[in-house]
């Protein structure tokens, strides 16, 4: 699962893969990226990563019991890491 962020604006892609979570700015700046995804209501730029939403992560799933059960072993690993801060879970920001 990653966060696409495009000039059109950020996107949930991918959101089988619970293996990975990043997101990923193509063809826009990282301000630009910042004011999308807090508009989008999807989280906050933190220098070169960003605070993620996890409830709103959560709602843009496929919505099965399967689903929901691996997304949540997701954020648990994070949170295990220490990627986690209340309802938000730390990503990191890559180029496309």
């Amino acid at each position: 699962m990653f966060i696409r962020v495009a000039p059109t604006g950020p996107t949930v892609e991918d959101s089988g893969n619970l293996r990975q979570l990043h997101v990923e700015l193509a063809g826009v700046d990282e301000q630009s990226a910042a004011t999308a995804i807090a508009d989008a209501g999807l989280g906050a730029m933190d220098g070169d990563h960003v605070w993620l939403d996890i409830p709103a992560l959560r709602a843009s799933g496929e919505g099965t019991d399967s689903w929901f059960e691996a997304f949540d072993g997701m954020i648990a690993y994070a949170r295990g890491k220490g990627w986690v801060n209340g309802t938000r879970v730390r990503a990191h920001v890559v180029s496309a």
